[in-house]
């Protein structure tokens, strides 16, 4: 079952499931202090119960949802919906640009992907960057899912939505799973690791466009899998030039399922600018893709089901200090954390 739970602080306390509500999505969205359905046109207000209810919605013409939503500031979200269109090699993706205060699609444009041969596409997030919009994905075998050996990105105009190019690397692939932006720099990470890109042949990292640029940068890589003796997945923002990442520990995953039911994840801080990364003090976890939420004052609290329990470890990225703080008993995190 889904269960919504408003607790009033991460940094101390214990909370039971027991006190929560059961609520109809598992996984939710805030973008710019609205809080939204992941994948779909839908926002949602906080009841005076502590319930979400559906505030109002957009129905697309075609019947199809957005499958992916990001903050382009001035109250509006850039997003990409799910593949309308393949015909031969050639497959057709929409981009909208929506007003938060309307709650209206404000432009939309289409732009298509050139499958090599043999292949599918896998869309993995959007992002914007000074006055481009990024949206990182993957080409994998339309067979086995194994991810070619580059990563690519679509470049496109913020204002008009217009496509300007592809960009490739061949260090990694399987870009996407996230992305911080630190001092005007655009950071993804790539997931190439059988969990998503099923491609552990290459390795795992994160790449960087430089402010102001559409490339990425050649003398730039955090080569994650060098580091770590693994792969990872997703990167998250928490401050100061700093990042966390999910590594999973492969020696311990025997079957597909342990990827996300088995205790098997590290959590390691990254340092963007030196590019390097450090394991951090939290025992193995299970679940990945679960938001870290900035608790304000550079304070990020993480949540984390461990083998010890689960809770909130708490980053301050200004001290560089990490302590443990709430547990939640009966039930695991998944991916929704909100702030209200």
């Amino acid at each position: 079952d889904n269960v919504l739970h408003t607790v009033p602080s991460l940094t101390s306390g214990e909370y039971t499931i027991a006190n929560a509500r059961e609520t109809m999505f598992s996984r939710y969205r805030q973008i710019n202090g609205r809080i939204y359905l992941e994948y779909g046109y839908v926002e949602f207000e906080p009841s005076e119960s502590g319930d979400l209810v559906e505030k109002r919605r957009i129905t697309l013409p075609d019947g199809g949802v957005n499958a992916a939503m990001e903050y382009a500031g001035n109250n509006q979200i850039i997003a990409y919906r799910e593949v309308t269109t393949t015909v031969g090699n050639q497959l057709t993706v929409t981009l909208d640009l929506v007003d938060q205060e309307s709650f209206s699609i404000e432009k939309t444009s289409t732009f298509t992907i050139t499958l090599n041969e043999n292949s599918l596409v896998w869309l993995n997030g959007i992002t914007v960057h000074g006055d481009k919009v990024v949206l990182p994905y993957y080409q994998h075998d339309e067979n086995t899912w194994s991810a070619n050996d580059t990563a690519y990105a679509a470049i496109f105009d913020r204002s008009t939505l217009a496509y300007e190019k592809t960009i490739k690397d061949a260090r990694t692939a399987a870009l996407g799973f996230g992305s911080v932006s630190y001092n005007g720099d655009l950071y993804i990470p790539s997931s190439n690791s059988d969990y998503w890109g099923i491609n552990e042949g290459m390795p795992a990292g994160i790449l960087r466009v430089k402010a102001g640029e559409t490339a990425f940068d050649p003398s730039y890589f955090v080569n994650v899998t060098e580091i770590t003796g693994n792969h990872n997945l997703t990167l998250q923002d928490v401050g100061n030039g700093k990042a966390i990442t999910q590594v999973f520990r492969k020696d311990l995953i025997n079957e597909y399922g342990d990827f996300d039911a088995a205790y098997v994840i590290e959590h390691w801080l990254v340092d963007l600018s030196a590019g390097t990364a450090v394991k951090m003090d939290i025992p193995l976890s299970l679940g990945s893709h679960i938001p870290i939420v900035d608790i304000g004052d550079n304070q990020y609290a993480i949540p984390c089901n461990t083998v010890a329990g689960n809770y909130f470890y708490i980053y301050n990225s200004n001290t560089g200090s990490l302590s443990r703080g709430a547990r939640y008993i009966g039930g695991f995190f998944t991916r929704t954390n909100l702030k209200l």
